[in-house]
């Protein structure tokens, strides 16, 4: 998931004022430099540290643990998978196509912090665990039914064994079936040894309690280690990690602070160098902030996230596909992009496809050409076409009104200015529209775990999807449901279904040809666009801001994150 905001404009004396560096300041910069520290603004705090569970599914947990949990590949500033070549002695190769063999070969030095070896156990114990298909441990397929191991991770049912040789250091993964997106998988590893239990049932409890983010994490296997946490000031800190073999940290602490998202605060916490780096969402009086603060670098870049509505199908006015494609084209996409991000990033247009971003290759505009303009006679045609009716300026059904609620997160000031304008919108077609923002941590958490109707009963809900350049992870988001099991329903929180959709993926998943893959998710997407289960706005913006004391940092404008190389950062 990802977050957005834009505040108001602010009047520029006030902006000016707000964030005058003071005489102490100065004596902050120099004892941060001699301390080989730096502060990281985030605008939230994790709650859990295991990312596959859903309290630990959120950007917050992801950034916090990039460097930290190992991974098989990482994505790079280009949008490619790279493999770590300090986990992995060579890089993994396809050794088979029939049947599809992957292999993988970790480095003889890796170790966990505790001392323990990263091996083919780690791997064999995250392939079971993350398997919805295991009889043992994972989802739909375990004995264990409820108690099972709840990930939110898909493909690895793909996988038919996972073996290890060598002492454990080569790993053969064997599939069922081709899997061209293989480097996906093994991604922020579990350390086996730590969840293994007595039982399935002990196990998959672990596994699906995590590790609340209340304490530090207690493993490593990367280049840093979480060592102090502190809940009541929302701040954790990583320190190098001793037992990491590869290059080490070149900053003695990394502090996490969570300094939320007023965009004065965070200007003048850079300016007052109380914070080193930020990694906001962009809005358009914060970047004008930064970019008027000395001795920091601001930037925006264009990622793999994009802002979408979803359409909640059991709503039964939004269960008319009718309805959702009424909306859809009562809404002026293109002038809510312009008002919003396009204030600061002139680069961001309509987006007309959800599985590829503007800027990555294959991006078609699959959009039917009558979402590219409002159309609000049109729409009320297809409304009153429907059954619909109008009493005076409002739609009814069966004589009652027809009203709807739209959810978003707290403290996020350019989603709140969305759900006004596109409040505006569906009134012009008689709809009444009720705006309703809850905290990040319900919104997400039950709305992940149990779909639209669960963290506030809303019908129409604005967020982001924050991508990989793994086209096959947009199945779990548009894939059926199992009927009576919403545990198996992944990411798909709209809750809508079309099989056609899904024989489609299957396909596609599978494709070890790039160009067909790339023309079957198009296909995919043009179905999608009939469906109206989820409507695309605008590819999002990243924005980083650094001080100019440190060398190394980078915008990676991918899922990895802010922290994705901060080992190699340095006071210069």
């Amino acid at each position: 998931m990802s977050f957005s905001r834009k505040g108001a404009v602010l009047v520029a004396s006030a902006a000016v004022g707000a964030i005058v560096l003071s005489a102490c300041a100065g004596n902050t910069a120099s004892s941060q430099k001699k301390s080989n520290q730096l502060i990281y603004g985030a605008d939230q705090f994790p709650a859990n540290w295991q990312p596959d569970i859903s309290a630990g599914n959120a950007t917050s947990t992801a950034n916090g643990i990039v460097r930290v949990l190992p991974s098989a590949f990482y994505t790079n500033p280009k949008f490619k998978y790279v493999p770590d070549s300090e986990l992995l002695s060579e890089t993994p190769k396809v050794t088979s196509t029939n049947p599809f063999t992957v292999q993988y070969k970790i480095n003889p030095k890796a170790v966990w912090s505790d001392g323990k070896p990263i091996n083919a156990d780690d791997f064999v114990f995250n392939w079971k665990a993350n398997n919805p298909d295991d009889t043992t441990y994972g989802g739909s397929g375990s004995k264990l039914g409820a108690n099972a191991c709840q990930t939110l991770l898909a493909n690895y049912n793909l996988i038919k064994s996972v073996t290890g040789s060598d002492g454990g250091k080569t790993v053969t993964t064997v599939y069922n079936t081709p899997f061209p997106d293989y480097q996906s998988l093994f991604s922020t590893l579990l350390p086996a040894h730590l969840f293994m239990k007595s039982s399935p049932a002990d196990t998959c409890k672990a596994f699906n309690t995590g590790w609340p983010a209340t304490k530090p994490l207690p493993i490593s296997g990367g280049p840093w280690m979480i060592s102090a946490v502190d809940k009541t000031n929302q701040t954790f800190t990583l320190t190098p990690n001793d037992k990491y073999w590869g290059t080490k940290p070149k900053l003695s602490k990394l502090i996490y602070k969570t300094v939320g998202t007023d965009s004065t605060s965070l200007a003048q916490d850079m300016q007052n160098n109380e914070t080193q780096m930020i990694y906001p969402q962009p809005q358009l009086d914060l970047v004008s902030l930064l970019k008027k603060v000395p001795n920091v670098t601001t930037t925006t870049s264009l990622g793999l996230s994009f802002e979408h509505i979803d359409f909640n199908v059991e709503n039964p006015y939004l269960k008319d596909k009718a309805v959702r494609q009424a909306i859809a084209l009562s809404i002026d996409r293109k002038a809510l992009a312009a008002r919003t991000v396009g204030q600061f990033d002139n680069r961001v247009g309509v987006l007309n496809n959800r599985i590829f971003v503007n800027n990555q290759p294959g991006y078609q505009d699959n959009a039917p050409a009558q979402y590219n303009s409002p159309n609000v006679a049109k729409a009320k045609q297809m409304l009153e076409a429907a059954g619909y009716k109008y009493q005076g300026s409002t739609l009814t059904k069966n004589g009652k009104a027809v009203s709807l609620t739209m959810g978003t997160t707290t403290n996020n000031a350019l989603r709140k200015d969305t759900e006004v304008y596109v409040q505006s919108q569906l009134k012009n077609i008689g709809i009444n529209l009720q705006p309703k923002q809850v905290d990040a941590d319900t919104f997400f958490g039950d709305y992940k775990t149990q779909g639209a109707t669960a963290a506030g009963d809303w019908d129409l809900s604005l967020f982001a999807w924050v991508a990989t350049p793994a086209l096959s992870q947009n199945k779990s988001i548009y894939a059926c449901a199992p009927k009576n099991d919403r545990a198996q329903e992944q990411q798909n929180y709209t809750l809508g279904c079309d099989p056609a959709v899904d024989k489609l993926m299957n396909k596609a998943v599978v494709s070890t040809d790039p160009s067909q893959a790339t023309a079957l998710w198009n296909q995919v997407d043009k179905l999608l666009w009939g469906d109206m289960f989820t409507l695309p706005l605008y590819q999002k913006p990243t924005l980083i801001a650094f001080s100019n004391n440190y060398s190394g940092i980078a915008d990676n404008a991918s899922s990895q994150g802010p922290l994705w190389n901060s080992e190699t950062w340095s006071v210069k």
